[in-house]
């Protein structure tokens, strides 16, 4: 339909501009012939991917942020570390089904470590959770280390045990929960607000009035 009416354009253009009149078979065909040479375009690009290494592949899949399934909602967590003063920002997004951010929460901390304040920020996608009332959770973060040690219930690590534990203690308050390693790339909104924050040049009602960096 869609090559149909492009061609029925394109003969229009013919007859106003140049004077040039098409038959309704004319028009029919050269729609046809443009709607082949498209699929068999699509055929070549999928014989052309399929032919890529799988690792290739891989690595493209694993650099995309997925939504969660419909009835769950992922709770994308980062944090801005500061050596030099110990300040940190944990920010914490949940988004649905549809992409949309749901809601969120930022803080300002002091922390001994940037493990310890990705851990703060698990911590604050927890509590914002809980008071939405929210059943079916994904809990992301590009910390390896703190998703490893939530999973496996190890408290290796001094400067973020104590808050890991802490999380793990409230988990049970939920239906389903889940805690994965995502890559900075797939993180990047709440990459935005720890950062902004951090800076003190994100807004309070960031969440309602998302500003156009952001979006």
């Amino acid at each position: 339909m869609a090559f149909l009416l492009w061609a029925i354009w394109k003969s229009r253009n013919k007859l106003v501009f140049y004077g040039t009149p098409n038959t309704p078979v004319d028009v029919w065909k050269r729609a046809e012939e443009a709607c082949e040479e498209f699929l068999g375009t699509k055929t070549r690009l999928r014989e052309n991917v399929s032919s890529l290494p799988y690792s290739f592949i891989n690595q493209s899949v694993q650099n995309l942020w997925f939504p969660p399934p419909m009835g769950s909602f992922k709770i994308c967590c980062d944090a801005a570390f500061d050596k030099l003063t110990g300040e940190a920002a944990a920010a914490t997004i949940i988004r649905d089904c549809t992409r949309a951010i749901v809601a969120g929460d930022l803080i300002i901390l002091l922390a001994p470590s940037a493990s310890s304040a990705e851990a703060s920020a698990i911590r604050l996608g927890v509590s914002l959770a809980l008071s939405a009332d929210l059943e079916n959770v994904i809990f992301e973060s590009d910390c390896r280390g703190v998703i490893e040690r939530l999973n496996s219930g190890a408290f290796t690590a001094w400067d973020s045990a104590a808050i890991e534990e802490d999380i793990l203690s409230r988990i049970s308050l939920f239906s389903s929960v889940s805690f994965s390693f995502i890559p900075r790339s797939c993180n990047r909104v709440a990459d935005w607000a720890a950062k902004y924050d951090l800076s003190c040049s994100c807004s309070l009602g960031w969440v309602y009035h998302i500003p156009p960096d952001l979006i």
